[in-house]
C-alpha cells in the first residue's frame, strides 16, 4: 500500500513553507516563487489522487483504525497526568510582564509581521521620468545600427520606508507601482539619424524597487536602490523599409502583436522634504520575442536564486555594520543584474538555448511625489 499519508504531509509542508517565504519577501520578486508553490500544490493533488485510487477497501478501513484506535487510559497514567508540570513552570509567578517570555515575543513578532523593521503607514506614491534610450539587438544578420530617442516613465503605487533596528540612521526603502512608459522620437531625437533606425515603444507592467538609505536631518533620505518590472508592450521601427533584408527579418518579430519584457533598474532617490523626491535612474529593458514558459521560469530561479543568496548576505551585514550597507547591497544587487542582462543578450531565456530579445538601455532623471 502507498505511503499516503506521509506522502500528503510532505508535500504540503513544503507549500507551506514555501508560502511562509512569500509572505516575507518582496512583491515582485515573489512571482516565481508563486508558480513553484501552485506546482507543488498541484503535484500533492496528483500524488494524492493516485494514492487514494490504488488504495483498496481494506487499506482504507485499515487506516482509519489506526487513525482512531486509543488505548484506554490506566488510573496510574491518570495520576501521571494530574501531576504534569512543565520545567520552568514554578518560574512563571516572577514573569511582570507577559511580553518578557521569548515564545509570546515570537509569536507576536510572525503575526504582527515585524520581526525586523518597525514598518511606517504606507504612502501613495506618484513618480514621473524622462531620460533617453538606446535599443541593442544581437540577432546574427542585423548589422544596422538605433537611433537614441526620448523616454518617458510615469508610476502610481505605494512606498514605505522601515526603521532599522540596528541604527536610527539608516531605513530600509521599498516601492510597489504601476508602470507606463513610452519612447518616442517627439521626445527625443539625434539630429545626424538618416541612417539609424528609430525604434518607437510604449509597455504597461508592475513593478517594485527596493533598497537602503541614509536619513539625514530630520526628514531626509538618501537611498541607493534596485528594481525590476513585468511589462508587455509593443514596437514601432520606423525607416524600417529602407533597411536591407537580413535587418527587416531581424526586427520583424518584435514589429508584430504585444510582446513579454521585463527590465532591471539601478538608482538614487534623494528624498528633499516629506513628499518630494529627485530621482536618477539606469535601466536596462528586454523584451522577448516569444514567451517560452518553462525556460523562462529556468533562467527566473537563477536569476532569483542569486539575488536571495546576496539579500541574506546583506541582512547579515546590516545587523552588524548598518551604515555600510547601502552600498554594498546596491553594489551587489546592480552588478547581479547587469550580469544577468550581459548574459541574455543572446539568449533571452539564459541559460537555455533561445533566440537573442531586444535590449533597451536608458538613463533617466525625474520626481516623485510621496503622499
Amino acid at each position: 500500500m502507498p505511503n499516503f499519508f506521509e506522502t500528503f504531509v510532505m508535500y504540503w509542508r513544503i507549500s507551506t513553507e514555501l508560502v511562509y517565504f512569500i509572505y516575507f519577501e518582496e512583491f515582485m520578486n515573489k512571482s516565481l516563487t508563486i508558480l513553484i508553490v501552485a506546482l507543488f500544490i498541484g503535484f500533492t493533488i496528483r500524488e494524492t489522487n493516485a494514492a487514494l485510487l490504488t488504495m483498496t477497501s481494506n487499506d482504507i478501513q485499515t487506516s482509519l483504525d489506526m487513525l482512531t484506535a486509543q488505548e484506554p487510559e490506566t488510573p496510574e497514567e491518570e495520576e501521571e497526568d494530574d501531576e504534569f508540570k512543565w520545567e520552568d513552570e514554578d518560574d512563571w509567578d516572577d514573569v511582570e510582564d507577559l511580553e518578557e517570555l521569548d515564545g509570546y515575543v515570537f509569536l507576536k513578532e510572525i503575526l504582527s509581521n515585524e520581526s525586523k523593521f518597525e514598518w511606517e503607514k504606507s504612502a501613495p506614491t506618484i513618480e514621473f521620468q524622462y531620460g533617453l534610450a538606446t535599443p541593442r539587438l544581437d540577432e546574427k544578420g542585423w548589422n544596422g545600427d538605433f537611433a537614441q530617442l526620448g523616454t518617458a516613465t510615469t508610476r502610481f503605487g505605494y512606498s514605505t520606508v522601515a526603521n532599522s533596528d540596528n541604527s536610527t540612521q539608516v531605513a530600509e526603502y521599498s516601492f510597489y507601482f504601476l508602470d507606463f512608459h513610452t519612447t518616442l522620437e517627439d521626445l527625443y531625437k539625434e539630429v545626424n539619424d538618416a541612417t539609424k533606425t528609430r525604434a518607437e515603444s510604449w509597455r504597461i507592467g508592475i513593478g517594485s524597487q527596493g533598497g537602503y538609505g541614509w536619513r539625514i536631518a530630520e526628514k531626509g533620505l538618501l537611498t541607493l536602490y534596485t528594481g525590476s518590472t513585468m511589462n508587455w508592450g509593443k514596437h514601432d521601427f520606423i525607416d524600417q523599409q529602407t533597411l536591407d533584408a537580413p535587418n527587416n527579418i531581424a526586427t520583424k518579430v518584435f514589429q508584430t502583436d504585444v510582446h513579454y519584457g521585463q527590465s532591471m533598474s539601478s538608482g538614487i532617490k534623494a528624498r528633499i522634504g516629506r513628499y518630494v523626491n529627485v530621482t536618477a535612474e539606469y535601466e536596462m529593458q528586454t523584451t522577448f520575442p516569444r514567451f517560452q514558459f518553462w525556460k523562462w521560469t529556468l533562467s527566473g530561479l537563477c536569476h532569483r536564486a542569486t539575488n536571495l543568496m546576496v539579500s541574506i548576505f546583506t541582512n547579515d551585514i546590516e545587523e552588524r555594520t548598518p551604515m555600510v550597507v547601502p552600498v554594498i547591497n546596491f553594489v551587489l544587487q546592480s552588478a547581479i543584474n547587469y550580469g544577468y542582462y550581459e548574459l541574455t543578450k543572446n539568449d533571452v531565456n539564459w541559460p537555455a538555448n533561445t533566440a537573442p530579445p531586444l535590449q533597451q538601455e536608458a538613463f533617466k532623471v525625474g520626481m516623485s511625489f510621496s503622499f
